[in-house]
């Protein structure tokens, strides 16, 4: 998580910078990170519900 924060911070806007020539602000980056952030959550809490799902299942019918 730390790292894909570091990258939204550092890589994404020379990236950007690069490809388009538009300057993102500060205030652009915090937006992003904080989407970034609540589709991780979002995405590792599903990812957990399902996998502990599938063992319950694996418990109860076998």
């Amino acid at each position: 998580m730390f790292t894909l924060m570091k990258m939204v911070f550092i890589v994404m806007p020379v990236m950007i910078k690069e490809t388009t020539g538009i300057m993102i602000t500060e205030e652009t980056l915090v937006v992003a990170a904080a989407v970034l952030f609540v589709l991780d959550t979002l995405v590792m809490d599903s990812l957990t519900i399902s996998l502990d799902f599938n063992t319950y299942l694996r418990r109860t019918v076998f």
